[in-house]
């Protein structure tokens, strides 16, 4: 299984597919303040990712999912995250 709860964090591990997507959201609905553990992924469903965005838990570990790694997780931090514009403004008469 690529998702399992150890302790106060969900570990995400390997392929995370569609089908973690409602194991996922149950652990982190059951677990408040749990932290979820990136390292050891492969690739994150877009399920999963936004479970990630909706409930933002505390993030560790360096997601293995370049995608995720580089666009989501940083926008995830961004001070104007949640208020409609996804953290980032892109010009598009450049």
């Amino acid at each position: 299984m690529s998702v399992r709860l150890e302790g106060d964090i969900i570990r995400l591990e390997g392929q995370c597919g569609v089908e973690e997507a409602e194991r996922f959201l149950v652990l982190l609905q059951e677990t408040p303040g749990c932290r979820v553990d990136l390292a050891r992924v492969d690739s994150l469903h877009t399920a999963l990712v936004q479970i990630i965005m909706a409930h933002r838990p505390q993030l560790i570990g360096e997601c293995g999912d370049v995608f995720v790694r580089e666009w989501i997780i940083p926008n995830l931090a961004a001070p104007d995250a949640g208020n409609g514009s996804g953290g980032q403004v892109f010009d598009s008469t450049e």
